[in-house]
């Protein structure tokens, strides 16, 4: 180890100092039981800080996934009382095409939603379905790929396309048949055609989500007026925030980016549900466990090393090369833990959680508990240095005999 140590940093650190580090690691690992554990607590700690961060943007995202998931829509324009994404704002026929004629716009399409109820042919069970409006001339709503069918179909009167995060959730008993292409829904007493099925999206309701155009649901309800909103594609090179200005110009509605409207939900979401608020006060809290079952960690791998220490410092060690050894100990295990917890939360997203639990990995949420951890590691090492330090030598070395 110290021959390790010194062609890694021989050259900014003087060769006594790196002999009491090798020594450091040596009383670190002089149990390598009570080493163990330290490393898997130390991996359990950062797995929770990092797990329950990435569960946090899931939630958020799936809050307003309906938003984020259409990367084409540059604005969405609504009327200014609509607090968030699931509300709407009533059209008249003539908004749509005022939308369309300010200067700067390149498309304009509405986007719906309503919700009916359908019986599965095959099963005879009846489910809430969560429709999505598609323009017949504009399939900007139904997402491109498919996992089975042609998304074209869409357009065949009496046809839906459903959604590939519901079509396998629906055969909730055993010995049910999951829904496919070809099945019927019946809604309202009329045969609606399963005309393929979309990759999955990302969604808080457990309801089945399908897409029919305004053809059909006209042929359902007899309506296609719903609360709906406004996508709008810019032309390019267009500035965004004077084209919403000259949409509310020409119309009295507001446009938002997506970026606008997905934080102005999230606001929504915070002041009138609890939903949010709570993951957040579950977040905050597995991130303060996390960070102090680390410091205590190292407070304890000091306290066990307390007689080595003393009789480091009766031979002549000072301090400030004890306090060295300190903080190295505390890194090594830190460090142990933090990459063992990136590869744990890596094997948990990929094999052990299920498909509807979302768990975004960004890299602000690696560096974020990555500097905690190192606050943290420092904060408990300058503890464990005040209590290895103020203890008078002779004393620890009448206690260790």
């Amino acid at each position: 180890m110290t021959k390790c140590l010194y062609n890694l940093f021989g050259k900014f650190i003087s060769q006594q100092t790196l002999g009491l580090l090798s020594v450091a690691y040596r009383m670190l690992t002089l149990d390598k039981k009570k080493y163990a554990g330290m490393i898997i607590g130390s991996t359990i700690a950062a797995f929770i800080m990092i797990l329950q961060l990435g569960i946090y943007e899931g939630i958020k995202y799936k809050m307003t996934g309906l938003i984020t998931q259409k990367p084409q829509v540059d604005l969405w324009v609504m009327d200014k009382k609509t607090p968030y994404l699931e509300t709407g704002t009533k059209f008249s026929k003539l908004d749509i095409y005022n939308v369309r004629s300010v200067n700067g716009v390149k498309w304009a399409t509405m986007y719906s939603r309503t919700a009916l109820n359908g019986v599965h042919n095959k099963t005879g069970h009846l489910y809430t379905f969560r429709i999505q409006l598609v323009d017949y001339d504009n399939l900007t709503v139904l997402p491109k790929k498919m996992i089975s069918g042609n998304r074209q179909d869409i357009k065949r009167l009496n046809t839906i396309v459903l959604d590939g995060n519901n079509a396998a959730a629906q055969g909730i008993e055993q010995n049910q048949s999951e829904m496919k292409i070809g099945d019927v829904i019946e809604f309202m007493e009329k045969d609606i055609t399963i005309a393929a099925i979309t990759e999955p999206s990302l969604s808080l309701y457990s309801h089945p989500i399908a897409y029919m155009t305004f053809d059909t649901i006209e042929n359902l309800t007899g309506s296609r007026n719903f609360l709906s909103f406004i996508l709008v594609k810019a032309e390019n090179g267009a500035n965004l925030s004077k084209l919403a200005n000259l949409i509310y110009e020409k119309t009295g509605y507001v446009a938002y980016t997506k970026s606008q409207f997905q934080s102005l939900s999230l606001k929504y979401f915070a002041k009138q549900t609890p939903l949010l608020v709570n993951f957040a006060i579950l977040t905050f809290m597995g991130f303060i466990v996390g960070l102090l079952s680390i410091a205590e960690l190292i407070y304890n791998l000091t306290l066990s090393n307390l007689n080595q220490f003393g009789i480091l410092k009766l031979i002549g060690v000072s301090n400030a090369l004890i306090s060295k050894m300190i903080i190295y100990q505390g890194v090594i295990i830190g460090a142990f833990g933090y990459t063992l917890g990136i590869c744990l939360i890596y094997f948990t997203k990929w094999f052990l959680l299920p498909n509807r639990i979302s768990l975004f990995l960004y890299p602000l949420n690696f560096t974020l508990v990555f500097f905690a951890m190192i606050i943290l590691i420092l904060l408990a090492a300058y503890l464990s240095i005040r209590t290895g330090l103020k203890h008078d030598t002779v004393e620890i070395c009448q206690k260790a005999a």
